[in-house]
């Protein structure tokens, strides 16, 4: 039931994220907030790592100025990168004074951050991917500067990752959580929440795991009721219970809606799913080959029209559908390796999906991948794609991860690992042999 409208449901929550980046905003644009003030910002820890000032005789009182104008620019909504914006006074704060305060860090990031998310509703990939990296690289920086301010930084990276990398749910949740105290700031405590119940809505996370932490959050805040940052996240957290209830609700009137067509047998279940795979309305396509093929017997049509689906769903970069429909004809057809084969690709391409494209976590993919390659040689499959299988498998191997890789992340090979994201498969551990 909870994979329905996935697209849908995933923008709906990425619009609840957006009310805790913007909650400062919405006070200020109804005055219920004062001007930031230059005194909060010259009473802010300095970093005793990294360089204070990077010119004499800095003016403290210009630093906490531009201070206060960038957050003007960041409530009226002037993210930049123009002249006058909030980057414009952030980049003369960050050039003058980089240790003055954790702001520079954390909000330089944010700053980033915002940019980024234009550029993605704009269409901009390349500007998008460079502002977002750029802001985890300036928390990066922010770590190094202030190494002992736990959870101050995890949280911001992990609103980038819900950008750059959205299926990387146990990672993202990882770093909202880290250094989650009672001291815990009340947005961060937001999004904790907020991604703690969207991860429980798309089965990600365990309802049970999902409830105690929703509960340990909201005891954090609760324990500071009557501070108004904390009442206004307090209600936030009604708010998004409210819109998972009715998400739920939406989603058991669509299943009743479903059966109640799966009841009419299979007639008419096929033209619509032909239809909808036609126009391009996967999860239509999807619905109707489910109905279809509850309501046949004959397992070699079962198996080839989860063939067909299979393919359209993989030709439209929808993995996690493609693999649901081949795993229809790897039940109606066992000994037959074609949909092992193709899964077997799409876990190989899955690289950039799973992980930032290099490194241990792209490279992980290949085990589950070669996994599936091999089941399908070992099967019924075409000459051609299994030679096609091994050729890939020899020409891959290379990229496996080194031994020094394992070493680094605590495994050996042959050991046992569970590959996260949209895979979500036990393999064995394999190096590259170097």
């Amino acid at each position: 039931m909870k994979q329905l409208k996935p697209i849908f449901y995933y923008m709906a929550f990425l619009a609840v994220a957006a009310v805790f980046t913007q909650c400062k905003t919405q006070d200020a644009a109804s005055g219920t907030e004062e001007t930031t003030r230059p005194s909060r910002i010259i009473q802010t820890e300095r970093s005793e790592v990294c360089e204070v000032f990077t010119v004499e005789n800095a003016d403290e009182g210009k630093i906490s100025q531009d201070f206060a104008d960038m957050n003007l620019r960041r409530q009226a909504g002037d993210y930049g990168p123009g002249q006058y914006s909030a980057y414009d006074y952030w980049q003369k704060v960050y050039e003058t004074a980089p240790g003055f305060s954790i702001l520079v860090y954390t909000d330089g990031s944010a700053i980033y951050r915002e940019m980024a998310r234009v550029a993605k509703e704009e269409g901009d990939e390349e500007t998008f991917e460079e502002y977002a990296e750029k802001a985890l690289a300036l928390l990066d920086k922010g770590e190094e500067c202030y190494p002992n301010k736990a959870g101050k930084f995890g949280p911001a990276k992990a609103y980038i990752y819900e950008l750059l990398y959205p299926n990387q749910y146990q990672t993202i949740l990882d770093l909202y959580t880290e250094g989650l105290s009672a001291d815990t700031d009340p947005y961060s405590l937001g999004s904790i929440y907020r991604y703690a119940k969207y991860m429980q809505f798309i089965d990600q996370l365990d309802s049970e795991e999902a409830d105690n932490l929703m509960q340990e959050v909201r005891t954090y805040a609760s324990a500071k009721k009557g501070m108004r940052d904390f009442d206004y996240v307090l209600e936030q957290m009604n708010g998004i219970d409210e819109y998972y209830a009715e998400a739920e609700a939406e989603a058991a009137e669509q299943a009743e809606a479903e059966e109640a067509e799966a009841e009419e047998g299979a007639s008419g279940a096929y033209d619509k799913m032909m239809a909808a795979a036609e126009s391009g309305d996967l999860n239509a396509a999807l619905s109707n080959f489910k109905t279809y093929i509850a309501g046949i017997e004959d397992k070699q049509s079962k198996y080839q029209t989860a063939m067909y689906i299979g393919g359209v769903m993989y030709s439209a970069n929808d993995y996690p559908k493609a693999r649901e429909a081949y795993q229809v004809a790897m039940n109606a057809d066992p000994a037959n390796g074609e949909p092992h084969y193709y899964v077997g690709l799409m876990y190989l391409s899955s690289g950039e999906l799973c992980g930032p494209g290099t490194g241990f976590d792209s490279q992980r993919v290949l085990w589950p991948a070669f996994d599936k390659l091999n089941t399908a040689i070992s099967k019924d499959l075409a000459a051609d794609l299994k030679a096609d299988a091994t050729k890939t498998m020899n020409e891959y191997r290379q990229y496996l991860p080194t031994k020094a890789q394992l070493s680094q992340e605590g495994l050996s090979e042959g050991g046992s690992y569970t590959v996260p994201c949209w895979i979500n498969e036990t393999t064995t551990v394999r190096s590259s042999g170097k």
